[in-house]
């Protein structure tokens, strides 16, 4: 029970401080994903998410924070900075593996960020024996 406690403590802090860094940023966006897909190897339901950026210096991004609506599913991700070539679209960028879907890149304003291949994906490349079907929803 003080495990559980303790772990819930770290949680919070670890949102708050999100939440701090995110105060000053006006990279984030609000969008309905219809499909179940996963973030890192996790799988999250399909549903409406707020997706907000850290901002490390011109043009970039290190990390995304993915809520969902009733904030039931909290992700805090790192991920590869990079330019968005398009900075007046917002999107989300997902690999399709059959009915699977992984979030690959979220890019808002001239933002990008680029999220690290899991293992769950490598092993579908491998199982499939192809290159995954791009799926891109963009935002305007």
């Amino acid at each position: 029970m003080r495990k559980n406690l303790v772990l819930l403590g770290v949680i919070a802090v670890l949102v708050g401080m999100a939440s701090l860094m995110f105060a000053g940023t006006e990279a984030g966006m609000r969008v309905t994903i219809p499909f179940d897909f996963y973030v890192n190897d996790q799988l999250l339901p399909a549903g409406e998410y707020v997706f907000n950026m850290g901002i490390v210096g011109p043009a970039t991004a290190s990390c995304v924070v993915v809520r969902s609506k009733d904030d039931t599913e909290i992700r805090l991700l790192t991920t590869i900075p990079d330019v968005n070539a398009n900075p007046t679209v917002a999107s989300l960028q997902f690999n399709r593996y059959g009915d699977k879907h992984f979030l690959t890149s979220v890019a808002i304003r001239s933002y990008k960020a680029t999220l690290k291949m899991t293992g769950l994906e490598r092993e579908l490349i491998a199982q499939f024996q192809k290159e995954p079907t791009a799926l891109a929803m963009v935002l305007e």
